[in-house]
């Protein structure tokens, strides 16, 4: 398969091409790509840096490095003393990889990137042990503009106008990005339902897809702690039929027939802490309110289509496994943006006498915020804008709360000048 370029690829460059030491922490799930992107960028910056690749997988590695904590150190400056670079796979393998890894940066200079597939291990206990010493980045399925500008289809959508868009700017760039936006939508449609997992990606047939994705999911997980296999299996199933939905424990404690929440939660926490599973919560528009309401997205729609097939009759075209590829790009742009910002989704309510919230009807998919810009987006499967009826979007605008929406669509781009939304085709992201 010919390598696609990834987006978070000219961003690892650029904060690598400085005169001082610098470190990458590079989370993210199985089988998204993480050993393939460093490679290509180790070989991009061979000319700049003497590189050394180590993995924790390497049994010989992990006890050299346990046993003498400079090791790694002594290695690299035996072959040279020229500015190095060092990247090391499967960290979380062994806890001393990181001592060698701050020695190195420490005493001697060496800049490095360090990858894992245990996200909150790697954005947890590596960003504490290297801490001021690396950047932490997070890498997700391809985007559809990774794949489709690959393939000719669409332009390449650069990082800065999605970062410009954080910071309160219009988003006339976009509507003159060319595409053959039928022939993508056509495209997608036909592994839509397994996702944009590269490891999944790159399998030619549907049961190849399924076996990869087979590998994501069971990947030699530890037990959670409290479940039965069948107990953390059946939560899991319920919580990919609530994929994008609003979550409520009722739903799962009815099919499950638990009794309390903790399992339920332990469930969540762990599929959560292993890059799965995404978070979204309910936005009030007051100081003095809060919603514990919460929306699940799973990272890619291919993991909820293995655990919970759709059934084979089922013609109904909700969008819903799109939100996942909007959620999961939309947390992409915290790699790129300077600033933190907020991801959220909105139900409109009212505020009766007594202080208590009466939600009302319709929702709006996400919700972003940042310091200077609070921007409502929905996803539609249609390519037809006059299928497209947003009702709450349109309410947010023109109560002045929101300067414009954004409809993510499988058509073209375009600008409804009257009620101030940009519908914009799924492959810009």
């Amino acid at each position: 398969m010919r390598y696609i370029t990834r987006k978070i690829e000219a961003e690892i460059i650029k904060y690598l091409a400085s005169d001082s030491p610098r470190g990458i922490i590079l989370a993210g799930i199985i089988g998204v790509g993480k050993t393939t992107l460093i490679r290509k960028i180790i070989a991009d910056l061979k000319d700049s840096y003497t590189c050394f690749s180590f993995s924790g997988d390497d049994l010989k590695f992990r006890q050299a490095v346990a046993e003498d904590t400079r090791y790694l150190l002594q290695t690299i400056r035996s072959r040279t003393t020229e500015k190095s670079l060092v990247f090391i796979d499967e960290i979380q393998k062994t806890p001393e990889i990181l001592d060698a890894v701050k020695l190195a940066y420490d005493e001697e200079r060496i800049s490095f990137i360090v990858t894992g597939s245990e996200p909150q291990y790697l954005l947890n206990q590596a960003r504490q042990r290297l801490q001021r010493r690396a950047r932490a980045m997070h890498l997700y399925p391809f985007s559809l503009n990774e794949i489709y500008s690959e393939q000719g289809l669409c332009e390449w959508v650069n990082v800065p106008v999605w970062t410009e868009i954080l910071n309160g700017a219009p988003l006339d760039a976009l509507l003159k990005i060319k595409g053959d936006w039928q022939q993508i939508a056509q495209d997608f449609n036909k592994f839509r339902p397994l996702g944009t997992i590269p490891l999944v990606y790159q399998e030619a047939t549907r049961d190849e897809k399924l076996i990869a994705i087979a590998n994501i999911i069971n990947r030699g997980y530890r037990p959670i702690a409290g479940l039965t296999q069948r107990e953390a299996e059946t939560i899991l199933t319920e919580l990919t039929r609530l994929n994008n939905r609003e979550f409520t424990y009722q739903t799962i404690l009815n099919k499950t027939r638990l009794k309390r929440r903790e399992k339920i939660n332990a469930v969540i926490e762990f599929y959560t802490q292993n890059g799965l599973l995404m978070q979204r919560s309910r936005k009030i528009f007051s100081e003095h309110k809060q919603s514990y309401h919460t929306i699940y997205s799973f990272i890619d729609p291919g993991l909820v289509y293995y655990i919970c097939p759709p059934a084979n009759n089922s013609g109904t075209d909700n969008g819903f496994d799109l939100e996942s590829i909007v959620h999961a790009q939309i947390n992409n742009w915290q790699n790129y943006y300077a600033l933190p910002f907020s991801v959220s989704y909105y139900t409109p309510y009212y505020i009766i006498p007594s202080g208590q919230l009466k939600y009302q009807n319709g929702s709006l998919d996400f919700l972003i915020e940042s310091r200077d810009a609070l921007i409502p987006i929905e996803v539609k499967s249609t390519g037809n804008v006059n299928h497209i009826d947003v009702p709450v979007m349109v309410s947010l605008i023109q109560s002045g709360r929101v300067p414009y929406g954004i409809v993510f669509y499988q058509g073209a781009p375009w600008f409804d000048k009257r009620e101030n939304i940009y519908y914009l085709p799924l492959a810009l992201l």
